[in-house]
């Protein structure tokens, strides 16, 4: 890339044009991926923390499962099955399990495809600009190299989760395996807190990335979006008066149509990628330099701005007929950005051709992002030739505005039967497409923190049902000398809060250090925003009491005749 530069620069000075500063190359794919690019390497890392939260609950239950098979083990040492055999046996099983899973897993990948494809799929249109879609969509698919990773990923999985158990299995002695002591609570407490803390990590995430979605969606567009259709249509002159005029006679039989209350066009339309920006003056030209800012124009029907709903909070609308061509309305925005001197209504906008009274102020509409907090725009009566697609039209309507469609193509082609006609979608369609990536994110990460809490959640099951099959004589005896059922519940899940009061520090820790880099993903939320952090550990907190309440239960009902002769 450096190279490409360097050739550049010199090809330009050797042509002896004067350019300012240098010329600098950007690849293809840096410029696709590079809005991307944190939020999938985000995705990636809690793919990665999952997996390691799975890896870890398997290894958990393996050594819980170990428990019922000590005399099965001790019977097989007995008999002559040397150490190294019993280790590849138990390390062989659990790659069994994991090559199970892998299977299962691939099943749901291919169908998890569908849904992501779903989640970022952006309207088919060419005006929304790159930065909408996932780069190159279409071809995510399960394919060799996917499987091949899928197998190794598996292979290694089973070792990883098999390796510990049977370590123990395997090196443990004979009196100890007979008296099931084989694996140390003190191991799986720490696997258990690991887990924990991994688990609040994505939970913290996810809520994050969910609450800042649902304030993005939730807030205020400064328009109505409901019962508007747009699209695009470009008359066969393409532009010039001739466009202008058929501009105007579409807008006119469009208004005549049954249930719409307003029609109109513009050269651009609210999160459509497409904008002019004008050099203007509060004073002629002639008489001052041009300052900044430079607004956005818009160049709209007199009645484009019922159309889209947009709200004006000073002043009036648009004059009908001739008189409207020489109004603005401006943007809150560009009316506090102190381009004008004392108070805006009335005062004039000028340009190097033209000047407009400003006759009233509009609410801050979401221009060109949801997250944009405003922007200095004007509106002006003026057809401005269209950029290709050509101009865009909106209708609103009283009741479904997606039936008009027959109607609209009728029309336009009576007007015009070479007419093209593209990008019809509601203001709802598109306002919708504008949050597909905040939505992708947040369900993704949301799920990836629902499949953590869920393993987490029987992680905590599995522990406390070993501990309670370990502790099964020693329950009895304090049942058998007066223990009340709450005590002994009461026994068992001070264990578990220990194990989840450690887990939560630690992983709150852990989330407040990384959530840092959702930053760039979130709209109206801090990455260390109290609320979502005090949910989190509510939410965590009455899993890990569910999770262990059920071996807690199961604990009051031994025997404590047979628990006293088993021991």
């Amino acid at each position: 890339m450096p190279a490409a530069e360097d050739e550049v620069n010199a090809v330009v000075r050797a042509s002896g044009a004067r350019v300012d500063g240098r010329f600098e190359a950007a690849g293809m794919q840096d410029e696709l991926v590079a809005p991307v690019k944190p939020a999938l390497l985000i995705l990636a890392g809690a793919v990665g923390l999952v997996l390691l939260i799975a890896c870890v609950n398997v290894a958990n239950l393996l050594l819980a499962r170990g428990a019922a098979r000590q005399h099965e083990i001790a019977v097989r040492r007995a008999v002559g099955a040397s150490p190294g055999r019993l280790f590849r046996q138990l390390l062989t099983e659990s790659t069994l399990l994991s090559a199970i899973g892998a299977v299962a897993g691939t099943g749901l990948a291919i169908v998890g495809i569908d849904l992501f494809q779903t989640l970022a799929t952006s309207l088919p249109r060419r005006d929304l600009g790159p930065g909408v879609s996932l780069p190159r969509l279409d071809e995510i698919g399960v394919d060799v190299p996917v499987l091949s990773f899928t197998v190794v990923v598996a292979l290694l999985t089973g070792v990883v989760c098999g390796l510990l158990p049977a370590l123990h299995h395997a090196r443990a002695r004979e009196a100890d395996r007979l008296r099931e002591r084989v694996a140390s609570p003190r191991v799986r407490g720490v696997l258990v807190v690991a887990e924990i803390a991994m688990a609040m990590i994505l939970l913290v995430g996810g809520g994050l990335l969910i609450r800042s979605f649902l304030t993005l969606a939730t807030q205020d567009l400064g328009y109505d979006s409901t019962r508007v259709v747009t699209f695009q249509a470009m008359p066969t002159q393409g532009s010039g008066p001739a466009a202008g005029a058929f501009a105007d006679q579409l807008v006119e039989r469009l208004e005549a149509l049954p249930g719409v209350s307003a029609a109109g066009y513009a050269n651009d339309l609210p999160l459509v990628y497409s904008s002019f920006r004008r050099s203007v003056n509060p004073q002629p030209f002639d008489r001052v330099r041009p300052r900044p800012p430079l607004p956005g124009l818009h160049g709209v029907s007199p009645h484009m701005i019922q159309a889209l709903g947009l709200r004006i909070v000073e002043g009036r609308a648009f004059s009908s007929g001739d008189a409207a061509r020489g109004e603005a309305l401006v943007t809150e925005t560009f009316a506090r950005s102190g381009f004008f001197a004392g108070p805006v209504i009335g005062q004039r906008i000028y340009s190097s051709k033209s000047s407009w009274e400003v006759v009233g102020i509009l609410e801050d509409i979401k221009q060109f992002r949801l997250d944009q907090r405003g922007s200095s725009e004007f509106y002006i009566v003026e057809f401005v030739s269209p950029l290709p697609g050509g101009t865009y039209f909106a209708i609103r309507s009283d009741s479904d505005p997606t039936a008009l469609a027959a109607s609209v193509r009728s029309i336009v082609r009576q007007l015009d039967p070479a007419a093209a006609m593209d990008n019809i979608a509601t203001m709802d369609q598109i306002v919708s497409n504008a949050m597909s990536r905040p939505r992708l994110y947040a369900v993704l990460l949301g799920l990836f923190a629902g499949v953590a809490m869920m393993l987490a959640a029987i992680g905590i099951y599995g522990v406390l049902s070993y501990l309670v099959a370990q502790r099964a004589g020693e329950i009895g005896i304090r049942m058998a000398l007066g223990a009340q059922q709450r005590q002994v519940i009461s026994l068992v899940l001070r264990q578990t809060a220990a194990l989840t009061v450690a887990g939560v520090v630690i992983g709150v820790a852990g989330a407040a250090a990384l959530s840092r880099y959702l930053e760039g993903l979130l709209f109206g939320v801090t990455p260390l925003d109290a609320g979502t952090f005090v949910t989190v550990v509510m939410l965590f907190g009455a899993i890990a009491a569910l999770a262990s309440f059920i071996p807690a239960r199961r604990a009051t009902r031994i025997d404590p005749l047979l628990a006293l002769r088993t021991e």
